[in-house]
């Protein structure tokens, strides 16, 4: 792979994204010591979201990718090509999305 591990998340989410089969997917992540002045022992719920589609979520290796090449955290391609674009107004009102937290 592309990545020298993928964690447990990274199959779970790669798994249920592609189980779902949405246009677009969404996991959370934890902001804490991955960006400037969000540290470990902070107080709150510090969160963004990282949106995926099909290409960026097939294989847990671009799960990981999105996170560990530090901000702007943003979804991955398994060549290295951008990803699509996310969709606009209409095809959201009918898209199948899902989200992970």
């Amino acid at each position: 792979g592309r990545v020298p591990f993928v964690s447990t998340n990274d199959v779970v989410t790669s798994s249920f994204f592609n189980a779902v089969k949405g246009r677009v997917m969404v996991m959370t992540v934890n902001v804490r010591g991955r960006l400037q002045g969000f540290m470990d022992g902070d107080a709150g719920d510090y969160q963004t979201v990282i949106p995926y589609d099909p290409d960026s979520y097939k294989l847990p290796d671009t799960i990981r990718m999105s996170i560990t090449d530090g901000p702007p955290f943003s979804r991955k391609t398994e060549d290295g090509r951008p990803p699509r674009a996310l969709p606009g107004c209409c095809e959201t009102s009918t898209m199948r999305w899902g989200m992970l937290t």
